[in-house]
């Protein structure tokens, strides 16, 4: 008897992240328990930044002018987010939990993901959608993949 081919869905945006498991046409979706993952992102990027942005002077004459900062902390805070969910996506491929991986995320977040994965997960990975459905519940989810070819 065949061994049954386990796919895992993950739905995420820069501050959250799920992941589902399919094992089958018509089976439908199930949590992978301890697979849910929050990143509490402050509201308001101002708070996040200790000190005022640097100044500069132009050598010129033209007088100072403030600079930005090289990296949104945001944006930082979000990178750091999915590089711990890719992470646990590569323990879990590495200890051979899933077949298939199926990338469902908002298109930064994507992009992010594709970055951070390591290399034989991203072999794992069978389709990817640039959409950010993190908020929908399970039986949306279930109906929008079906609807979208991703699950079959």
């Amino acid at each position: 008897m065949a061994k049954k081919k386990t796919t895992w869905i993950l739905i995420a945006d820069g501050a959250h992240a799920r992941v589902y498991a399919n094992d089958g046409a018509a089976l439908g979706l199930y949590p992978v328990p301890g697979l849910e993952f929050t990143n509490e992102l402050p509201s308001r990027v101002h708070g996040m930044v200790s000190d005022r942005e640097g100044r500069t002077s132009n050598p010129s004459g033209g007088g100072h002018h403030g600079l930005e900062p090289r990296t949104d902390p945001r944006r930082h805070m979000e990178d750091e987010f999915l590089r711990d969910v890719a992470a646990a996506l590569d323990k879990a491929a590495q200890e051979k939990h899933f077949d298939n991986l199926i990338l469902v995320a908002a298109p930064k977040a994507l992009g992010t993901l594709r970055v951070k994965l390591a290399p034989q997960t991203t072999a794992l990975v069978g389709k990817e959608l640039d959409k950010d459905l993190i908020h929908l519940s399970e039986q949306e989810l279930e109906q929008h993949l079906t609807n979208a070819g991703v699950l079959r």
